[in-house]
């Protein structure tokens, strides 16, 4: 489901992106609510699938690639999801 919606994010020019808007790591989930996840080191919300929400836990951890334009954050690629 996540890999869904890195697939269907918005093209970015990731040229114009800050360092500080920019991650490429392993991160674990911090907060989940219904349609949105929140990663370590304040990176995040993410808008997901309610399906996908209601199966993540804070803890999980996977690799992350994503990018923030404006004030939203875009994930770019997932990785395997760790429980």
């Amino acid at each position: 489901m996540l890999h869904d919606v890195a697939v269907s994010a918005p093209p970015l020019d990731l040229d114009a992106v800050a360092d500080d808007d920019f991650i490429e790591d392993y991160l674990a989930i911090t907060d989940v609510e219904p349609g949105g996840i929140w990663f370590e080191d304040g990176v995040g919300p993410f808008e997901v699938p309610r399906a996908a929400s209601d199966l993540a836990r804070p803890g999980w951890s996977m690799f992350v690639t994503a990018a923030r334009a404006g004030q939203k954050w875009h994930l770019l690629e997932v990785g395997f999801v760790y429980p």
